[in-house]
């Protein structure tokens, strides 16, 4: 095994052991769902072991696949605080930084921050939406244009945007009520059948304070 001198700060056997190591620690750490705080921990050890590199030889695969396992992260971190988890405000905050001292790390080893990581694919994304068809008033006239939405339901990336008008109304009325509960405001039904087409009731504010009722 080749010996590791003061001041040798390239990528050494026994490096190599520590990377690998870390490496495989941190795909371990990746496969639990939801375990934010242990994949954190995990892609921190592996930069903490590339750090003090001074050569982007052999390292530049391991980079590249820790900034995108960061970014994914970062990415799921910030998803679950809107879904009401207020508590990952720090563990997103930590992640960012640590995205942020990769992509210094790598720049200054010139290693390209664009670069895809090993086996990464190309999502395949069909062509964007023909301009000269007009955009459908309904949603069920959208549902029937798209062939994934019929073979898969509306969980799908496309074009057409289903996911999002399929989930956009769920999503706002789940902000209302957060900031209505932030704002130590209650909240209720009323049922106003044709107010939205494709909401069957809206959200009432009530104000603990007063008793009349303020309509959103």
């Amino acid at each position: 095994m080749e010996e590791t001198h003061e001041g040798d700060c390239g990528v050494n056997e026994r490096s190599l052991v520590e990377i690998r190591r870390a490496a495989e620690q941190l795909a371990t750490a990746c496969s639990k769902r939801f375990e934010y705080q242990t994949q954190y921990a995990a892609a921190l050890r592996l930069y903490q072991v590339l750090e003090y590199i001074s050569s982007k030889a052999g390292v530049e695969d391991v980079f590249s696949s820790l900034l995108a396992e960061v970014q994914r992260l970062h990415i799921n971190v910030s998803c679950r605080i809107a879904q009401r988890h207020p508590e990952l405000y720090k563990i997103r905050a930590d992640v960012g930084a640590l995205r942020r001292s990769i992509k210094t790390k790598m720049s200054a080893l010139g290693i390209a921050l664009d670069a895809p990581s090993p086996g990464a694919k190309s999502p395949g994304f069909p062509p964007a939406w023909p301009a000269e068809e007009a955009w459908p008033d309904d949603l069920a006239t959208l549902r029937g244009r798209c062939t994934e939405f019929r073979e898969r339901g509306p969980r799908h990336l496309c074009p057409h945007l289903c996911y999002y008008r399929e989930y956009e109304p769920a999503r706002r009325l789940h902000s209302l009520r957060m900031r209505c509960a932030n704002a130590g405001l209650e909240h209720r039904y009323a049922a106003r059948p044709g107010a939205f087409p494709e909401e069957p009731a809206v959200c009432n504010l009530i104000c603990p304070v007063a008793d009349e009722a303020e309509e959103c």
